[in-house]
């Protein structure tokens, strides 16, 4: 009895001391760790302004298209083979750019043609022009009849006409000519080749060659709403669009 007295005493005593053990430790190790010193807290910066009484224009975000306020569509005003696209889809051209060469041979035939009948023609107005003046002093002293100035007069009257036809005839030939050379009228952005080189093309059968598109100045087009029409034309009655108002009227339609 005596002996397991001693040994529940020795338990107890040894727990005890390991207890006191584990505390006294914990207490070193809380001792040792300091607390962090807190941080200096930053000052905010404050931004200051003054405030400031201005208009300002009015704004917002409108759905719109860009139109070209020319447009110019290329067609063939003469027969014959295109020979030549001198420029690139998509490219800027300027004005008198050579834009479609068409097969000019038959028409340059033409134009010799027609200038060598005016030559012929001037040719026939300069005799007749000599028979008439050879036959009217000769009329007067019964040398010639006048049965034959009254015809020398008429065939001055019929190759004067010959020559204005002639004359005329150059003009056309001239101008069949210049077709053959298709220039850009203005400046601009061109559209789509629609016909290449080597095909027939003709007034008739080719009604489309190419498109010309103006590109300065270009055009705006966009829709706004009633409510959005009113608000500007308020805004323009109060001076407060930062625009000139008679612009913005008649811009608006007001």
């Amino acid at each position: 009895m005596t002996v397991m007295r001693r040994l529940v005493l020795s338990n107890v005593l040894c727990g005890g001391l390991v207890l006191g053990t584990g505390v006294w430790c914990g207490a070193v190790a809380a001792s040792e760790a300091k607390p962090a010193a807190p941080a200096a807290s930053a000052r905010p910066s404050v931004e200051v302004r003054t405030v400031v009484r201005r208009p300002v224009a009015s704004s917002g975000r409108i759905v719109g298209t860009l139109q070209a306020p020319q447009t110019v569509t290329f067609q063939p005003q003469v027969q014959g083979y295109l020979e030549k696209v001198c420029f690139d889809e998509g490219t800027v051209v300027k004005k008198g750019d050579l834009l479609f060469e068409i097969d000019a041979r038959a028409y340059k035939a033409a134009l010799a043609k027609a200038r060598a009948d005016v030559q012929s023609a001037e040719a026939s107005v300069l005799r007749y022009q000599k028979d008439v003046d050879r036959y009217a002093p000769l009329v007067k002293s019964n040398a010639v009849s006048q049965q034959d100035l009254d015809h020398a007069q008429a065939s001055l009257l019929e190759a004067q006409a010959s020559l204005a036809a002639a004359e005329a005839a150059v003009a056309s030939a001239q101008l069949n000519l210049d077709w053959c050379q298709i220039r850009a009228p203005f400046s601009g952005l061109m559209g789509k080749r629609l016909v290449d080189v080597g095909n027939l093309v003709s007034p008739t059968l080719t009604p489309k060659l190419a498109t010309l598109y103006q590109m300065d100045p270009i055009r705006a087009d966009f829709s706004i709403s009633e409510l959005q029409y009113l608000q500007n034309l308020d805004d323009f009655a109060a001076g407060q669009t930062g625009m000139d108002t008679d612009k913005a009227r008649q811009t608006l339609g007001a």
